[in-house]
């Protein structure tokens, strides 16, 4: 069907960061049935789509499919781990009584920089409606020597499994762990209940643990990277974030994100942030994460061991919603990537 309604500002696409709609948010969807947000008309449905805070208005009693994301994180600085991704939410058939539904979008997390006292990355903000809430994504650790800051859990954590949701973990910072043991293990999330998901459930995931130093901690952290710091990966709402594997100086990817077909086409949301490359292995560093399908920055990469500043050195941030950002490299210059904020979706047939 051709979607009469004239050119609004543009806004981010649903295959990332770079897409436009056609729309006018105060004129409904369908014949006369929803106002608000950015709406489409595509294959014989109103989609309503919210990037930012608004209102979603039914003018009469409807059954909705909608998506709820959290905000994703922010990846940690100087040695960091990988944001976590927001939690993703949906329910492909809910009523909706003719009233309004207040929406506000989670943000994204800040990223990590090395001039603060703290060098992990931001948690992801909470989106909130009325009818589900999906919490961000937890910060990415890290800090050099004397700044080792470990990474959050996903926000909301700890939470009924399959019911409240969290956002996703954090990846631990890149270093060995002090002051505290095990502390740079990845940030918690959500246990994947017995049986997997409810299909309304939240989604969320650990991050992955980084590594350093030179001992290796009986819980599982990755303390046996000798000279060189690896990141580990954000936690993404389809899987776990990677651990730091320090006998083949890889750093952590960040978790996979998550699929849903309620634009009409699957896309993937809600990927983890890639923790940063080492310094040094010996001489060029480690290899980075990657970031998540679904959208996670990568981590930096590896660095030569000379004195810094090094130039490319900066997690890269998230690119699609819900993601988390990149851990930045063992360097005194170096910053995490931003998060990218969620995302609302709402549709019926007209």
């Amino acid at each position: 069907m051709v979607n009469f309604f004239k050119k609004e500002k543009p806004f981010q696409g649903f295959n990332g960061f770079g897409g436009g709609a056609a729309s006018l948010a105060t004129v409904s969807g369908g014949p006369g049935k929803a106002t608000g947000g950015e709406i489409t008309i595509s294959g014989g449905k109103s989609i309503h789509t919210f990037t930012s805070s608004g209102d979603f208005v039914a003018l009469q009693s409807l059954t909705c499919h909608y998506l709820v994301i959290g905000g994703g994180a922010g990846g940690g600085a100087d040695g960091g781990g990988g944001g976590g991704a927001g939690c993703f939410r949906e329910n492909p058939s809910h009523p909706f009584p003719a009233t309004t539904y207040p929406i506000t979008i989670g943000s994204g997390g800040a990223a990590a920089t090395p001039t603060t006292p703290v060098r992990r990355g931001s948690d992801g903000g909470t989106t909130t409606t009325p009818f589900s809430t999906a919490p961000g994504g937890g910060g990415g650790g890290g800090g050099g020597p004397s700044e080792r800051t470990k990474a959050n859990p996903g926000v909301n954590w700890p939470s009924v499994p399959g019911v409240d949701g969290t956002g996703s973990g954090g990846g631990g910072y890149a270093n060995a762990s002090a002051p505290t043991s095990n502390n740079n293990l990845g940030g918690n999330g959500q246990t994947q209940p017995t049986g997997g998901y409810t299909p309304t459930g939240g989604r969320g995931n650990p991050g992955g643990n980084g590594g350093g130093g030179t001992l290796l901690h009986p819980s599982g952290a990755t303390d046996d990277c000798g000279a060189y710091s690896i990141g580990g990966g954000g936690g993404g709402a389809g899987s776990a974030g990677s651990n730091s594997s320090c006998p083949t100086s890889q750093a952590g990817n960040g978790g996979n994100g998550y699929p849903s077909s309620i634009t009409g086409s699957s896309v993937l949301y809600c990927g983890g942030g890639g923790g940063c490359g080492g310094y040094p292995n010996p001489t060029t560093g480690g290899t980075r994460g990657a970031g998540g399908p679904g959208g996670g920055g990568d981590g930096a990469p590896g660095i030569s061991p000379d004195a810094g500043p090094n130039s490319g050195t900066d997690g890269a941030d998230a690119t699609s919603y819900g993601s988390g950002g990149g851990g930045g490299s063992y360097t005194g210059s170096s910053k995490g990537g931003s998060g990218s904020g969620g995302i609302v979706i709402i549709s019926y047939p007209n």
